[in-house]
């Protein structure tokens, strides 16, 4: 049986109309000439990284993911603590679900994923 990966990317502020351009950069060229590619997301308005980064990985609105800012709401501190983990995802995650399956599953500490837990078994640091 042949291994099969699943590489999700995701580009921060990156919207339909920039695909035109993205399509003649190498990098991108490659990813969309031999990918999938889904080129319209339902998101929330006002578009904020961290809520739709949630919806991305687990296919729920922000009402169920819980994320529904980019920061938590924390009187105490100032400024707030971001959204950063995946346990704070009210719901799985495609990790959740890879893992179940008994998959190998990777991820860069991007919004929500830092501290992966037992859903992540290769976490790679956002800056090297």
């Amino acid at each position: 049986m042949e291994n099969k990966h699943l590489v999700v990317v995701s580009v921060d502020a990156l919207v339909y109309e920039d695909l035109e351009y993205a399509a003649t950069l190498p990098n991108f060229s490659r990813i969309i000439n031999n990918g999938a590619m889904i080129k319209r997301v339902r998101t929330i308005y006002p578009s904020l990284t961290h809520p739709v980064h949630a919806s991305i990985i687990t296919g729920a609105p922000a009402g169920v993911t819980g994320v529904i800012r980019n920061e938590r709401l924390h009187t105490e501190k100032s400024p707030a603590p971001w959204y950063n983990f995946l346990d704070e995802i009210n719901c799985d995650t495609i990790l959740h679900a890879a893992k179940r399956a008994g998959l190998t599953t990777a991820a860069s500490t991007w919004p929500l994923t830092a501290k992966g837990g037992e859903a992540v078994d290769y976490l790679v640091p956002g800056i090297l």
